[in-house]
């Protein structure tokens, strides 16, 4: 998420993907890892559950370098 950030003003990686794409694909990318838990939770173990908010808050934290 470091291409979002307005400082420095010339992307890092010298993309030109629109800032509404990248946010859009980490958004639809973190519900699909929710979808993924969930399932995983009702098939295999309730323990994913538990584990799921931490992975979450780990993804977040690390996405937008807190």
């Amino acid at each position: 998420m470091a291409e979002l950030r307005p400082v420095p003003a010339v992307a890092p990686l010298r993309t030109h993907i629109p800032g509404g794409v990248l946010l859009a694909m980490a958004t639809v990318s973190l519900a699909e890892a929710a979808g993924i838990a969930t399932h995983a939770a009702l098939t295999a173990s309730g323990w994913v559950l538990a584990f799921a908010p931490a992975d979450l808050f780990l993804v977040l934290a690390h996405n937008l370098e807190w």
